[in-house]
């Protein structure tokens, strides 16, 4: 591969720091998260609480967590949730358009990173080792850090519970958890 074809892959992910969480775009944020911004803090959850776990890849996590979001470079911030219709093969085609994305952006790399790469976002989507499980938590966990980073900055609690209710649904693992029992403490507060 030449240097242009890694620059331009260089280019393609600087997308992400200008693709806005659609979440927070539907909810009024002035300034929203970006899907960079969200893959790095990610990164850093998984960094901190599964470093001393045994059986977390920790650096296969860290990895995971910066190009979970990788299907959203040409797709864009594909909603799902609770408020969303998934009629008429919405989830399926959320996926293919990912997939086409991920695609893309890794054919400017060499074979085998792309291959590499490639094989942990896959990995992710699938949710079935232990990394990619810890993955879904701490995606969820951040989602309800920006939350509360938000409500702190003034926005309505009560307009963000949804986001609140998803990450306490869907968070499994226990230091996850506490982190956000803790956030949740910290919300509390600032309501009453």
């Amino acid at each position: 591969m030449s240097n242009p074809d890694l620059i331009r892959f260089f280019q393609r992910v600087n997308r992400l720091k200008r693709t806005e969480r659609t979440g927070w775009v539907i909810k009024r944020i002035k300034k929203p998260e970006s899907v960079a911004e969200h893959s790095f803090r990610t990164a850093i959850l998984a960094y901190v609480l599964t470093k001393d776990i045994s059986g977390v890849d920790t650096d296969k996590l860290i990895t995971m967590a910066l190009i979970h979001e990788f299907g959203e470079i040409f797709a864009g911030d594909i909603p799902t949730g609770p408020l969303y219709e998934f009629k008429n093969g919405y989830l399926e085609r959320k996926r293919r358009l990912e997939l086409k994305s991920v695609k893309k952006v890794l054919s400017d790399l060499p074979p085998s990173t792309r291959k590499g790469l490639f094989s942990l976002w896959k990995e992710a989507e699938e949710k079935r080792t232990v990394e990619s499980k810890w993955l879904k938590n701490l995606d969820k966990l951040e989602m309800a850090l920006q939350a509360l980073d938000y409500e702190l900055e003034g926005y309505s609690p009560k307009s963000l519970d949804e986001f609140w209710e998803d990450s306490k649904k869907k968070i499994s693992e226990p230091k996850a958890i506490a982190v956000l029992k803790k956030a949740e403490k910290l919300r509390k507060r600032r309501v009453e």
